[in-house]
């Protein structure tokens, strides 16, 4: 289940904006699937903090609470891509950029445990461990590749 949709990310910013920002080529009409890239790009992002101490994707029907709370920082993000990407606005209000980089924060600290997802335990010592590979040793040293 996705963490936002594209009518979630159209209706924050308003059709007139929505279109200004996701239509790549004139800037005038509306672009759902660049809607949805927006929406992915976010998720993958949050996602990516999240792995560090759940198992991802996550589900937002756990509870009310983090379904509002993966909807707004997730449109937190795409907001702010949908920005940068745009190559009909030049410069982002500092709402945005101030909202992203809250939505950072926020992420960093979930992710170094300060703070816990609503309706997901802390994840117990053993689900923290980071697996590890032992390689056997090389054949060829540089060196030894030089010589041939």
């Amino acid at each position: 289940m996705p963490y936002a949709t594209e009518p979630d990310l159209a209706a924050r910013l308003g059709a007139a904006l929505y279109a200004r920002l996701t239509d790549r080529e004139a800037g005038e009409t509306a672009d759902a699937v660049q809607g949805g890239e927006l929406i992915r790009a976010a998720e993958s992002l949050l996602d990516a903090h999240f792995t560090r101490r759940y198992r991802v994707p996550l589900d937002p029907a756990a509870t009310p609470e983090l379904a509002d709370l993966l909807r707004t920082r997730t449109l937190d993000v795409a907001e702010h891509l949908a920005w940068r990407q745009s190559p009909f606005i030049g410069d982002m209000p500092a709402r945005v950029q101030q909202l992203h980089g809250e939505t950072l924060a926020w992420l960093q600290q979930v992710a170094a445990g300060r703070l816990d997802l609503p309706g997901h335990p802390p994840p117990s010592a053993d689900a923290a461990r980071i697996a590890h590979y032992t390689a056997t040793p090389r054949r060829f040293t540089h060196d030894e590749l030089d010589q041939i």
